[in-house]
């Protein structure tokens, strides 16, 4: 079952977690906030855990990469897929 903090997720949540979060260190999908590059997951994990909620808060097991791309995508964020190089 997802997360209600995910659903409540806004834009600003998002720019606000991405001053708290390490940029750079993008594998597979990034997201480009305040012109700096993010992986999305610990991006929106991060955004989610700001949401005013009596949810528990957002760990890594309660999302994947592909759907925190997802979301973000929703948000109106860019979303870059970078190929593997091997």
């Amino acid at each position: 079952m997802e997360n209600p903090r995910f659903a409540s997720v806004t834009s600003a949540h998002v720019r606000n977690a991405a001053k708290m979060v390490a940029s750079g260190n993008v594998r597979k999908w990034g997201v480009r906030v305040n012109q700096q590059e993010y992986a999305v997951r610990p991006l929106m994990i991060a955004a989610a855990n700001l949401v005013q909620s009596t949810a528990p808060l957002v760990t890594p097991m309660d999302s994947n990469s592909h759907q925190c791309a997802r979301w973000l995508k929703k948000l109106g964020f860019i979303i870059k897929y970078h190929e593997s190089s091997e």
